[in-house]
């Protein structure tokens, strides 16, 4: 072959401009890459570039090392020795140790090559250096050839971190290079091994086999690895091995030496671990070292709430004497935790042990409470209850396991506790006053309703307020269980407090006509009465509250039945609404109004505060007013003991339309308006004065047969020409205040349209704003708040005052007069709630929930 080269060279150059090969760009370089030493030669001596490359990148000196062409590289190193640490792309001893070319490697060296590869302090980073190389891909041979020939054994790799050891223990996996590397004197205890290696060659995923031999090549040298060193997140070894469950890797470190009860940042020590992981085997030899029974994690978690996944494990954790009732989490014992989690097999496992089972929680709950309240198990209540749970415990509310019971969604958990009838009292009330049959009601618990009445419940039970069970299930329209509770023999049809009320008047404020008709059929007498502001079936059904979607049509359905079952629509009563048709004209629909009329109520009928029918119904809304007016035959303008009108009761609740048809009714030509515009009560209050305080948003709105509208009320009066500079008066001698329109309306808060609609007119007395101005000056700035809403049915929303009378008709005006003692009892229902002055806010009304908390209950 070479004496064909060299006939070859005499015709042509040794570099041919015609070759287009990328794989084999030059004769040289072919000959390199085949191993061809004496071509290589003849080409060169023919004067053929070393540094023609193929694709631009692989020199011929590269190829000749990367293939171990001892010969080729003997001859191009001949040539020119610099070759020896060209970078093209790589030095040649780097590429030979890459590969494995141990005889390269050693020629090379031998020709001048530096077997650290040109690697220093000065150039560290992505450099590899030829035994790291040697070391990654696991050339025993290579390696020894290096550090025979002087290679660094502790030489960084490319990133300046990690040493040969770490790629011949974590990458390679080889324990003879790594014994080799340590007979050599690499340092398993390097700053630059950072994870320690023995830390990573345990949590490594190379095979059990692999990891074994080099961790126990690592622990077995002269200088061995610290067995306790650890990661960023402080496991050290042990901890590792014990996560994933090595035993073999677990046994050699603790023969080794390792700390049994190291633990890592978050608290867990190797037991811990093992016990998380359900490693059985590695608990059970780690227990032979005596590891900490009592560790904590650092969210407190003890061994046996974190050993709660396996009940084997547990097992063995409770042999081994742990403390079986220690607090963890949620200063929650074992058995707590394992009854939140409804482990049924722990529970029974801890149970079995005498765990203690009355420990309380951070939230005040034990055992048999999460049992019965939190995971409504019935296998595990059974448990506890067998193994001596208390039935009479209760929580922070008074709750006791029964209450938990019967609200639960399935009624098993209350058949396991009805088994235990005597350890358990099934009247027992919680803080509230409810009892276990009460809270089924309350909560529609039809079965666990049924099943504690069998045992033996009292039917009648109440809560505190004297709500009784029954009235719950009304008023939940739990029609199933009204049944129930009609049903037995022993119901009572009242309320069980002191004021007795009637259960049927309840059914008729909560609208619920289904079981009025119950209540009736089983002998309730819709002419029942008690002392409260709904007092009679009639009255309540009269003024309920308006639903979301307006009126339905169940109240008037509900007055139809009760007058066709017998209720007396002209009984009288002494409260706000003292008969069914005021209650009627106030509050319900112009049908029931209508219905009560031609049932024969009495239109002319004066109540003790000298009412009619006709003012509630001025109050109500036009359609009630046309309705009542219809019939009415007395005088339209008849005052109350207030001296207030029907314009007067129209105008303080805000009904435009109603004044309108009034003021049309007395004054058809218009000619006088402002004559009746401007007829005032005992006080001086003109209709103008009544509307300047409207209410606001609250209770009244939502019984109110029509919603007010205050700002065109003002309009209107202004426009008939009512007197913006009306003087009035409320309070008696001692306390006696005086009023303009325009103050009242700065006092009670009302927002800035309707003091515009007072003083802003083209045609606005000068004097009246001049002297809203004035007082601006001189008045604090006082803001009223409401008091009881229906003080507004009898005087004032605020600042009512009353004193008793021998004459029950003798009524005066707030300001230092008599009042009836009918009017007194009204009053006396605010619940003290009377008017205040605040530095700032609205009137707002009082919000009550329901008319039943109206009663004063």
């Amino acid at each position: 072959m070479p004496r064909l080269v060299a006939l070859f060279l005499r015709h042509t150059r040794p570099d041919p401009d015609d070759v287009v090969s990328k794989f084999f760009p030059s004769p040289l370089y072919m000959a390199s890459w085949n191993g061809q030493g004496s071509v290589v030669e003849a080409l060169l001596q023919g004067g053929a570039r070393t540094d023609v490359k193929r694709k631009g990148i692989y020199s011929p000196i590269y190829t000749v090392a990367g293939n171990g062409n001892i010969s080729g590289a003997e001859v191009l190193v001949s040539r020119d020795d610099a070759l020896l640490e060209s970078s093209e792309p790589e030095r040649p001893l780097c590429i030979a140790s890459t590969i494995g070319q141990w005889k390269m490697a050693k020629r090379l060296i031998e020709m001048g090559s530096q077997p650290n590869g040109g690697v220093s302090e000065s150039n560290l980073f992505g450099v590899w250096a030829p035994l790291v190389v040697a070391a990654d891909g696991g050339y025993l041979r290579t390696m020894n050839v290096l550090l025979e020939k002087g290679a660094d054994p502790n030489i960084p790799g490319p990133t300046g971190k990690d040493t040969p050891l770490w790629f011949a223990a974590v990458r390679a996996a080889d324990w003879e290079c790594v014994r080799l590397l340590l007979e050599k004197g690499a340092d398993p205890n390097h700053q630059l091994l950072d994870p320690p290696i023995l830390v990573e060659v345990v949590r490594s995923s190379q095979p059990r086999e692999k990891r074994l031999a080099i961790t126990t090549a690592l622990l077995t040298g002269s200088d061995p690895a610290h067995v306790d060193a650890s990661d960023d997140d402080g496991l050290s070894p042990l901890l590792h091995a014990a996560k994933q469950g090595d035993l073999s890797i677990v046994k050699l470190l603790l023969k080794r030496g390792a700390c049994v009860d190291a633990k890592d940042n978050g608290g867990y020590s190797a037991l811990a671990y093992a016990a998380k992981n359900k490693n059985v085997q590695v608990v059970q030899e780690l227990l032979k070292k005596d590891s900490d029974l009592n560790v904590r994690t650092a969210d407190k978690e003890t061994l046996l709430e974190i050993a709660m996944e396996d009940v084997e494990t547990m097992r063995v954790l409770l042999d081994a004497r742990v403390d079986k009732d220690g607090v963890g989490q949620g200063n929650s014992p074992a058995i707590n935790v394992a009854t939140a989690r409804e482990r049924t097999d722990v529970v029974k496992l801890l149970a079995e042990s005498k765990a203690g089972l009355e420990h309380f929680d951070s939230l005040g709950w034990n055992p048999i409470l999460d049992a019965t309240g939190y995971t409504e198990s019935p296998e595990i209540t059974r448990i506890l209850v067998e193994n001596g749970a208390n039935l009479r415990v209760t929580t922070s509310a008074g709750s006791t396991p029964l209450h938990f019971a019967a609200v639960a969604q399935d009624s098993s958990v209350l058949r396991v506790l009805l088994e235990f009838r005597k350890n358990f009292d099934i009247e027992a009330r919680n803080l509230n006053g409810c009892t276990p049959l009460f809270r089924a009601a309350e909560i529609g618990r039809m079965e666990s309703a049924r099943l504690l009445i069998r045992a033996g419940a009292d039917v009648n039970t109440a809560r505190s307020d004297g709500v009784t069970a029954l009235m719950c299930a009304i008023s939940a329209e739990h029609s199933a269980l009204v049944d129930l509770f009609l049903s037995q023999p022993e119901i009572e049809l009242y309320q069980v407090n002191v004021d007795k009320k009637p259960i049927l008047i309840w059914a008729c404020q909560k609208q619920d006509l289904d079981s009025v008709v119950k209540l009736v059929d089983k002998g309730a007498d819709p002419n029942t009465s008690y002392e409260a502001l709904v007092p009679t079936p009639l009255i309540a059904s009269c003024v309920t509250r308006m639903s979301p979607d307006g009126y339905t049509d169940k109240p008037d359905q509900i007055v139809r039945y009760l007058v066709e079952q017998g209720a007396q629509i002209n009984s009288i009563h002494s409260t706000t609404f003292f008969n069914p048709l005021s209650a009627a004209a106030f509050a319900a629909s112009t049908s029931t109004v209508s219905f009560l009329i031609d049932k024969g109520a009495f239109l002319d009928y004066e109540d003790p505060m000298g009412r009619f029918s006709i003012h509630f119904a001025a109050a109500g809304g036009f359609k009630n007013f046309e309705a009542v007016n219809a019939a009415y035959s007395g005088d339209l303008l008849a005052s109350d003991c207030g001296g207030k009108n029907v314009l007067h009761w129209a105008a303080q609740f805000g009904q435009i339309k109603t004044l309108k048809a009034i003021l049309q009714i007395l004054d058809p030509s218009g000619c006088d308006r402002k004559h009746y515009v401007d007829l005032p009560d005992i006080d001086g209050w003109t209709p103008l004065c009544w509307a300047t305080r409207p209410m606001k948003a609250g209770y009244f709105l939502r019984i109110l047969s029509e919603p007010p509208d205050y700002l065109e009320t003002v309009k209107y009066l202004v426009q008939e020409g009512a007197n913006r500079s009306v003087e009035f008066f409320q309070g008696d001698d001692e306390n006696r205040e005086q009023f303009t329109p325009a103050k009242m309306v700065r006092l009670c808060a009302v927002d800035d349209e309707i003091m515009k609609a007072l003083l802003h007119r083209e045609d606005a007395n000068i004097d009246t704003q001049k002297n809203y101005h004035d007082e601006e000056k001189e008045e604090s700035r006082r803001v009223y708040t409401w008091g009881h809403f229906f003080q507004a049915l009898d005087w004032r929303e605020f600042q009512v005052t009353s004193t008793p009378s021998d004459s029950p008709r003798s009524c005066q005006s707030p300001a230092g007069s008599q009042v009836s003692e009918h009017e007194e009892r009204g009053n006396d229902m605010s619940d003290g709630n009377e008017p205040v002055e605040e530095n700032r806010g609205e009137i707002s009304s009082i919000d009550s929930e329901d008319l039943e908390s109206s009663d004063n209950e």
